[in-house]
């Protein structure tokens, strides 16, 4: 049973037309035997191998910058995230649900707009009292009300808050000295000291114990811009989770460490090293969230799984080579210093071109070949021999082009 992983096959630097058309051939073989793999180039493709593909009906291939994965062909963690509008409360119980330490932030498009991890949200426990004043003063009454499971009595586009908070205990006739402006006020179920409290300035009413307001409390709240919540909590519970109502977008961390999917995972392992996070973004080129990776995802990474055609000089092949899983080798040069770090497959023959090899096994192995494959081939047998007539061409390469121009319906003299 063949690995799904896909297997990279590819020609030499500056390309012509026997690296290009053996690249394809070999790699449209590997398909017909179950194997994922895909034909590849290491640069821009010369007018004769473009008139070549034309011809033939081929695209160019893959162009392959590097034989190490990028972090799109890695498993990496799921793109779990939070709306950049949603509460801290809501983050925290996500946090909790998933067991996880830090969330991407995203817009309404899934855009990556920052990180929230579990210490940002600590500070708010445990930070200081001005922080969470300002945080408030930025919060929408739909946000706390559904963060202290309240129902929205009044609302009002004029509210006045500025972030502080009050409990009051008090009855109405005592609230007289009590400088209460512009503050939310969490207050229990006594109509006389909410109406007066509304009147004395306040920003917002939180109502606990109680399922009503009176009609000529919710009058003056109107008249006043005092939006009124009615609770599903008691005063301590309200008054606590109230602090974390304020959108994620208000503390998340904006300068954060991400990478782009196209980025080579190695080069990506590095930069994890200079940090101590626990996962690290990744997203697409349009900036959406597609998942997190972690340094355990780059430990034992195993780079591409590349074949080699029409050269074996890893000079002249994909940068960082020597860290490919390199399966095997299909050529008709000169070998050169070859050394890897565990066995490969080498087909190495005297004959004037690669793809004189390529077809060849194609019969060797009773694989039928498309007419379009084999005019390829046989363009590119016709090139790198110089029309059968340069010093490297052997009776294999003559015998391999008739066959070749026969599957293709080709006549060699008029073609070449």
């Amino acid at each position: 049973m063949h690995s799904n992983e896909k297997i990279y096959v590819t020609g030499h630097l500056n390309p012509d037309s026997d690296s290009i058309a053996s690249a394809i051939g070999y790699a449209f073989f590997k398909r017909c035997r179950g194997i994922p793999a895909v034909a590849c180039r290491l640069g821009a493709l010369n007018p004769e191998t473009k008139w070549l593909l034309d011809r033939f009906g081929f695209d160019a291939p893959l162009l392959l910058k590097d034989a190490r994965k990028t972090l799109r062909e890695i498993e990496l963690d799921e793109p779990s995230s939070v709306n950049e509008h949603a509460t801290l409360y809501e983050v925290i119980q996500k946090m909790d649900q998933e067991n996880r330490p830090a969330f991407g932030v995203v817009d309404d498009h899934g855009i990556l707009k920052g990180m929230i991890t579990r210490s940002d949200l600590a500070r708010i426990g445990l930070g200081d009292t001005a922080f969470g004043i300002e945080l408030l003063k930025h919060t929408s009454i739909e946000a706390m009300a559904k963060t202290v499971s309240g129902t929205i009595i009044y609302d009002d586009a004029k509210t006045h808050i500025n972030g502080k908070v009050s409990i009051i205990a008090l009855t109405a006739d005592r609230l007289e000295n009590y400088e209460i402006s512009d503050r939310i006020v969490i207050i229990g179920d006594d109509s006389e000291a909410q109406k007066q409290l509304i009147e004395k300035g306040a920003g917002a009413l939180i109502v606990v114990w109680t399922k009503k307001i009176r009609e000529d409390v919710l009058n003056s709240a109107k008249l006043h811009h005092c939006p009124i919540i009615i609770s599903g909590h008691g005063s301590m519970n309200t008054s606590r989770y109230l602090y974390f109502s304020p959108p994620v977008r208000l503390i998340m961390t904006t300068k954060m460490i991400r990478f782009e999917h196209n980025e080579v995972a190695e080069e990506a392992g590095r930069e994890m090293q200079k940090t101590r996070f626990r996962c690290y973004p990744v997203t697409d080129e349009q900036g959406h969230l597609i998942g997190y990776v972690s340094r355990y995802h780059i430990m034992n990474l195993l780079n591409r799984k590349i074949i080699l055609v029409d050269h074996n000089e890893f000079s002249q092949s994909v940068r960082a080579i020597e860290k490919a899983q390199l399966l095997e080798v299909v050529d008709h040069h000169r070998i050169n210093d070859f050394m890897t770090r565990q066995p490969v497959a080498f087909r190495s023959e005297i004959v004037g071109s690669t793809s004189t090899i390529i077809a060849s096994m194609f019969r060797e192995n009773q694989i039928p070949m498309p007419s379009s494959l084999a005019g390829l081939l046989l363009g590119a047998v016709l090139s790198d021999t110089l029309m059968l007539m340069s010093p490297t061409t052997t009776d294999k390469d003559i015998a391999e082009a008739n066959i070749l121009a026969a599957l293709a319906d080709l006549d060699i003299d008029t073609f070449g």
